[in-house]
C-alpha cells in the first residue's frame, strides 16, 4: 500500500545522541521480522516518543498520554523465570516530559464517575524472563485506561493467555504481537489533571513467521461477556483503517495485502495445557 511515513522525534534519555541511536538501531533490528509498526499520513512532528525497552517497544502519543502502539516478540523463554510483579511498580516513565506524561495521580481520577484500570499493553505476564523487563510493564507509558471488570480483568486478560497458550501448547515456537487503543475522531474523554485519553477500543495483531500467518482482534473498552474470542477478530486492513497504523511494514506487499485483507480462523491450543 501506498505509505506516508510520519517523521518522529527521538527523545532519549541516553548522555549522548550516538549510544541513544544505537540502542534504538538495535531495538528496530529485534523486531526486523515483522517490522516496526508505523503512523500514516501528517501529523505534527513531535507528538510522538519512540521507547525501546527490554521485553518490548512503544511509540508514545503525547497528546493522547498512551502508546500507539506496542509490539512484543515473544516465545516460551518470554514466560519462564523468576521475575514477579507488584503493585506497587506501577510508576510514570520520566523519559518522558514532566508535561507530556501519565501520572499515577490521573489513573485514581474518574470520567463521569466510572474509574478505570491502569491496563498493561505489553503484559507483565509476558516478562517472567527477566526483572528489568517486569518492570517495565509497569511504565504509565505502557498503559491505557481500561475498563476494570468484564474487560481488562476479563476479555483481555484472555486474549493475553490464550496467546501465551499458542506459543507454550500450540505449536508456533515465536510470535510478534502488536497492540494498542483506537479512539473515535470526535473523543473528548480524559481522565485526570494530565489528560489521559481514554480509548474507545483496543487492538490486538499477532503474527506468526514460521507459518506465515496473522490474525487480528478488536475489543470495545467495555465490559464483556464469556470466554468465546472468535466474535472479536478483524482483519489487519480493517485495523489499520481505524488507527492509522501500517503493521507488517517489512513483509513484502504481496505477503501484507494476503495476511492483512481477510479475517484469520481462530487458533486453537491444548487447553489441557496449564498457561497461566
Amino acid at each position: 500500500m501506498p505509505r506516508r511515513l510520519l517523521a518522529v522525534v527521538l527523545i532519549c534519555a541516553a548522555a549522548s545522541a550516538a549510544p541513544a541511536r544505537a540502542d534504538f538501531d538495535a531495538c528496530r533490528a529485534a523486531y526486523a521480522e515483522a517490522g516496526l509498526p508505523q503512523r500514516l499520513g501528517d501529523t505534527d512532528v513531535g507528538e510522538t516518543q519512540d521507547r525501546c525497552l527490554k521485553g518490548f517497544a512503544l511509540l508514545y502519543n503525547m497528546r493522547t498520554k498512551t502508546p500507539d502502539w506496542v509490539i512484543e516478540r515473544l516465545s516460551a523463554d518470554s514466560f519462564r523465570g523468576t521475575a514477579t510483579r507488584s503493585k506497587s511498580a506501577f510508576a510514570a516513565d520520566t523519559v518522558i516530559a514532566e508535561n507530556a506524561r501519565a501520572e499515577l495521580a490521573d489513573y485514581e481520577a474518574a470520567w463521569q464517575g466510572q474509574r478505570f484500570d491502569r491496563g498493561h499493553q505489553a503484559p507483565a505476564a509476558n516478562a517472567k524472563f527477566d526483572q528489568q523487563a517486569m518492570n517495565e510493564t509497569f511504565l504509565l507509558s505502557n498503559m491505557a485506561p481500561q475498563v476494570g471488570i468484564g474487560f481488562n480483568r476479563h476479555a483481555w486478560s484472555y486474549l493475553e493467555k490464550a496467546i501465551r497458550g499458542w506459543v507454550l501448547c500450540g505449536g508456533r515456537d515465536r510470535l510478534y504481537v502488536m497492540t494498542g487503543p483506537i479512539y473515535s475522531p470526535n473523543a473528548n474523554k480524559v481522565l485526570g489533571a494530565n489528560k489521559i485519553a481514554i480509548p474507545d477500543a483496543f487492538f490486538k495483531i499477532v503474527y506468526d513467521p514460521s507459518r506465515g500467518r496473522a490474525i487480528g482482534f478488536i475489543l470495545d473498552n467495555k465490559r464483556h461477556q464469556g470466554r468465546d474470542l472468535s466474535p472479536y477478530r478483524r482483519s489487519i486492513a480493517e485495523i489499520e483503517e481505524v488507527t492509522g497504523i501500517d503493521f507488517l511494514t517489512n513483509l513484502p506487499e504481496r505477503q501484507q495485502t494476503v495476511l492483512e485483507s481477510n479475517i484469520a480462523p481462530m487458533w486453537a491450543y491444548d487447553r489441557a495445557c496449564n498457561v497461566r
